[in-house]
């Protein structure tokens, strides 16, 4: 596969999600009422995958299955009918140990059933809350739920664990290897939320830990918990972007030797659950259909209703103008 980025212009309709998200890498698979639906995207620019790191990636968040059990192909999208699709396969499945960079483009996963290749669903539907907003949910429903409680109190780093902490890094930030002004400790991936990793087995005794728990500069910390970032500690711990970072921040490429050196793969583990959750933020869902569940048929009942008007804002959207140019096609 070239590794040369050209502009990717996708035939299928961009949800908000995907256009925020800056997606032009989009995965697709089956769901029973129609033929593709749209199971996640990146942005090309900032994760960089490679097809390796893509199975990789795609195993963690689809759990059930492996790479070796499916394959990803690159496919030609086609219009059908208003938001829906159908994807045809191109050339070769994807070699999942290849070192090439995924381009942009549209993927969709598929496994060998009976002989036949049939499309493989990936990953869950709808996309994770990030770690920040977790935390926030359970402190607003503290109130009138016990279990949140328990919740925030498993999340706190214990006093003992701190002062571990503290002596081990002596204030040095993991990410960028130097003393920080101002640093704060926190979990690599929190314990109380570990059935939602499942990469070790959703025990919470595990991940109760030192291991689990770095030094990051405070204003890491703080995109660390939004999930805007992630580390690969299968691809030499390297520093995985998914959202815009601000323009002053330029992150290392990997961790620093040291840091890495610190934890000797003891925190890989939880490294490959911060790396789960943050796909679930990042790449999970954003079907234009999820935006549009009625297929446009309020569009096409108001084109055909007294109160149309061609000049109207909603004709001019996305939506409107492949609902018209079905109904002037028809």
């Amino acid at each position: 596969m070239s590794n040369s980025v050209d502009e990717f212009h996708p035939v299928h309709i961009l949800s908000d999600r995907s256009i925020s998200q800056k997606r032009n890498i989009f995965l697709f698979s089956v769901n029973p009422w129609k033929a593709f639906q749209m199971c996640g995207g990146l942005n090309f620019e900032r994760t960089k995958p490679t097809i390796e790191a893509f199975y990789r990636w795609m195993d963690l968040i689809n759990d059930s299955e492996k790479a070796g059990t499916y394959q990803i192909w690159k496919i030609d999208v086609e219009r059908v009918y208003i938001l829906n699709y159908k994807g045809t396969r191109i050339g070769q499945a994807l070699p999942p140990s290849s070192p090439d960079l995924l381009m942009p483009g549209d993927y969709a996963a598929y496994v060998n059933r009976d002989g036949d290749l049939v499309p493989k669903i990936i990953g869950p539907r709808s996309h994770f809350c990030n770690l920040f907003e977790r935390t926030i949910i359970s402190q607003d429903r503290s109130d009138i739920w016990p279990g949140e409680i328990e919740t925030l109190l498993l999340n706190k780093i214990s006093p003992e664990f701190l002062g571990e902490v503290q002596g081990r890094d002596q204030g040095k930030c993991l990410i960028t290897g130097q003393i920080s002004n101002e640093s704060e400790i926190l979990w690599i991936a929190p314990p109380a939320w570990c059935d939602h990793y499942t990469v070790n087995h959703g025990e919470v005794e595990e991940y109760l830990t030192t291991d689990n728990i770095i030094t990051l500069d405070k204003r890491l910390a703080v995109l660390y918990m939004e999930n805007r970032f992630s580390i690969d500690a299968e691809d030499e711990y390297r520093i995985v972007v998914f959202q815009d970072l601000p323009d002053d921040l330029v992150l290392p490429t990997n961790l620093p030797a040291v840091s890495v050196k610190k934890f000797d793969k003891r925190a890989d583990i939880f490294f490959k659950a911060h790396l789960k959750c943050t796909l679930g933020v990042n790449f999970s869902a954003g079907d234009i259909y999820d935006q549009h569940t009625d297929g446009g048929q309020a569009l096409i009942d108001h084109a055909f209703s007294p109160e149309f008007d061609i000049n109207g804002p909603v004709w001019k959207t996305p939506i409107g103008k492949d609902v018209l140019w079905q109904l002037i096609n028809d």
